[in-house]
């Protein structure tokens, strides 16, 4: 199965590996590492499967599959351009991307932002990109399922884009509930950042689109606040699971700092992380809020 599926992806690379000179690394994960490269005159990012294609498994190949094939049928200003796709001198599959000169919203957080909020207004224009780049997924019935501000990207011009769409890899099998018209997903294995998972997906039930809202809602947090998710709650000696078991049994959810004074958008976070899935808002409501504040 694993050599067929390397055989049809052969099929759909389109980008020769003499075009492609590696750079630098710029990020790691389980799954692949990304670089950035020279490609036909242009600085791009291309993320690499750290093993060969036929030593993939099934599950590997089709993550890789899904994600290129997602990408090369999406274009939207708010979400990460695709370019092609190819393999190393080694077989290692790859995919390329445009190259976000300005990192992720986090690292730009972390060093801007350390001692002090994000100006107002960039908070704002942030969190509505985002939202539209979400807002055209869920128009295609696409769930990200691990929106954070890690993967929220800023281009040379400062538009920010929603990156990292290996999550989606299950979307084909999304149904949709005749009487609510909500997409679910049932028997799904948790997938995501844990401190960013709606309550539901950890209980174990059906989720929709709406898991995604809830993770916009931590992640508009994080924009406003320029801190990591329940920092308050770490520094007072609480573990991550004990954190988990205060948001799926009381609610809990990131305090906001003082500063922290936009009553709008903090009550756009709220209802985003609102423990009932059918009470948050939609992207089409939430980019609606964001473009009248």
């Amino acid at each position: 199965m694993a050599e067929q599926m390397a055989e049809e992806l052969a099929n759909i690379w389109s980008v020769k590996t003499d075009e492609i000179k590696l750079g630098r690394k710029i990020g790691e994960g389980s799954f692949g590492d990304v670089w950035t490269a020279e490609y036909r005159d242009q600085t791009v990012a291309v993320k690499v499967l750290k093993i060969k294609a036929d030593d993939c498994t099934n599950e590997q190949l089709q993550e890789f599959t899904d994600e290129s094939q997602l990408l090369r049928s999406i274009f939207h200003a708010n979400i990460v351009r695709f370019i092609g796709t190819g393999k190393t001198t080694e077989s290692k599959p790859f995919i390329v991307l445009e190259y976000m000169e300005r990192g992720s919203v986090r690292n730009a957080l972390d060093n801007d932002y350390a001692d002090r909020p994000m100006e107002r207004h960039l908070q704002v224009k942030y969190a509505l990109d985002a939202a539209r780049g979400m807002r055209h997924l869920h128009r295609i019935r696409r769930m990200h399922r691990d929106l954070k501000c890690d993967n929220l990207l800023i281009s040379g011009r400062g538009i920010v884009k929603v990156a990292d769409l290996g999550c989606t890899k299950i979307a084909p099998k999304i149904a949709v509930d005749d009487e609510s018209g909500d997409a679910t997903i049932r028997g799904s294995r948790a997938v995501g950042t844990v401190l960013f998972r709606a309550p539901e997906i950890f209980r174990g039930e059906a989720y929709s689109t709406a898991v995604d809202v809830y993770s916009y809602g931590i992640t508009l947090w994080e924009i406003q606040t320029a801190k990591n998710p329940y920092f308050e709650k770490f520094d007072k000696g609480l573990t991550a699971n004990q954190i988990l078991e205060r948001v799926i049994d009381e609610d809990a959810r990131p305090e906001f700092p003082s500063h922290c004074d936009n009553v709008k958008l903090k009550k756009l976070t709220m209802s985003c992380w609102s423990a009932i899935p059918h009470e948050r808002p939609t992207f089409e409501d939430i980019v609606q809020t964001l473009e009248e504040i």
